[in-house]
């Protein structure tokens, strides 16, 4: 290959990566004016967390309030759908509540809102107690059936420790045993319950009407004065401007005094 013909090629590599680069530029400016595109680079940030996480899995899911946008927090708070968290893959049922965890710790901190603090603190107490419960129900069930070595992880998460039974008898003190600590931590849990639905009915409960209600409180308030879209907000931008009406509104209060 003589060295014109060389150089022609590398001109047209070099300006094909240049029109490529243009166009990301460009793509980048316009996100905000489309509701399809603007859901796309959420997805690209958690796409690029999978390396990070150095999972084999294809499972990608809205677990951070920095990628999850508003529209789907409604739908997952409004319809309990933990389905909306999905970008692709098939999550575990325990992958997806613990997705929903992490997002209701985030906004709790970034809101810094006194109720909604109360009501996640409560709820994780709640599911804490109840993945107890879940847990040594299965883990008395495998001990019955002879499967200790299955149980074993189960009874460790609930903090029991337990050695394997050598004969019927020791099984049998081992069964009687989880099953007193079955019955106490069932207690807890109702407590717990009580607590947590207590708590939810003081307050607002997450309705539509609720969260539009919250869009329109924000868009007229005269510390932010813009207008919120939920398709294109993301939760973390939703949470820091509540965390701006709260601060404004103790302002005024704090005036009048």
């Amino acid at each position: 290959m003589d060295a014109k013909k060389k150089s022609r090629m590398a001109k047209k590599r070099k300006t094909g990566n240049w029109r490529a680069s243009l166009r990301k530029k460009n793509s980048a400016t316009t996100l905000s004016s489309n509701t399809k595109e603007n859901y796309t680079p959420n997805q690209r940030n958690v796409t690029k967390r999978e390396d990070e996480w150095e999972e084999s899995s294809n499972t990608l899911l809205y677990d951070s309030v920095y990628h999850c946008p508003l529209s789907v927090w409604i739908d997952v708070t409004v319809d309990d759908n933990l389905e909306k968290l999905i970008i692709s893959g098939t999550p575990s049922p325990v992958q997806l509540i613990a997705a929903k965890n992490k997002i209701c710790q985030e906004y709790m901190d970034l809101s810094n809102d006194a109720e909604i603090k109360a009501s996640s603190e409560a709820y994780f107490d709640f599911m804490k107690k109840k993945n107890i419960v879940l847990g040594l129900l299965v883990a008395i069930e495998l001990v019955a059936n002879d499967e200790f070595t299955k149980a074993a992880p189960f009874l460790k998460e609930c903090g029991i420790s337990a050695k394997e039974p050598g004969n019927e008898q020791q099984k049998s003190d081992l069964l009687k045993s989880l099953e007193l600590k079955l019955k106490n931590r069932q207690a807890k849990l109702q407590e717990s319950q009580t607590r947590y639905e207590s708590l939810q009915k003081k307050g607002e409960k997450p309705t539509r009407k609720y969260y539009n209600k919250l869009i329109v409180i924000l868009s007229t308030c005269e510390a932010i004065k813009m207008q919120i879209d939920a398709k294109k907000l993301l939760l973390s931008e939703f949470a820091e401007y509540l965390n701006m009406y709260n601060d404004y509104c103790e302002h005024i209060r704090s005036k009048k005094r």
